[in-house]
């Protein structure tokens, strides 16, 4: 399991197919680190078309980033772990303010779950990452 980390939150490798993304605490989420989340994806150059955003802590968006969530390039799936009914609903508001509504977007109350539907919708056969618990 690989570990990247930015000021803002890490990214953790759970396999081949699909990254766990977690926003630290108290951030405010930008347009710039979105860019920053996004080069990411692109320097990688692999399989990955999946991503977990684990809403382990509480941050916030601004207007401009809620509106770029889903712009991903090359993300056909993304699950997203809300442990709260508010946190639920304010990624439910963030996915209907999007103009992208071809998301697949889910939203789930636990992780497993989560990395359970992102496998199944991604087809993923192959074996987690070195180390990795999934």
């Amino acid at each position: 399991m690989k570990i990247h980390e930015l000021p803002f939150g890490k990214f953790i490798e759970l396999n081949d197919v699909f990254v766990e993304v977690i926003i630290y605490e108290g951030v405010e989420l930008t347009v710039e680190m979105l860019d920053q989340f996004q080069d990411y994806l692109v320097n990688k150059k692999s399989n990955l078309t999946g991503v977990l955003y684990n809403k382990i802590n509480d941050y916030t968006y601004t207007f401009e980033a809620q509106m770029r969530l889903g712009q991903l390039p090359g993300i056909d799936a993304i699950a997203v772990v809300a442990y709260s009914q508010i946190s639920r609903q304010v990624t439910e508001s963030i996915i209907k303010m999007s103009r992208n509504s071809s998301w697949n977007i889910r939203v789930f109350d636990n992780r497993k779950d989560a990395i359970g539907w992102l496998r199944k919708e991604l087809g993923e056969l192959e074996k987690p990452a070195s180390g990795s618990a999934f």
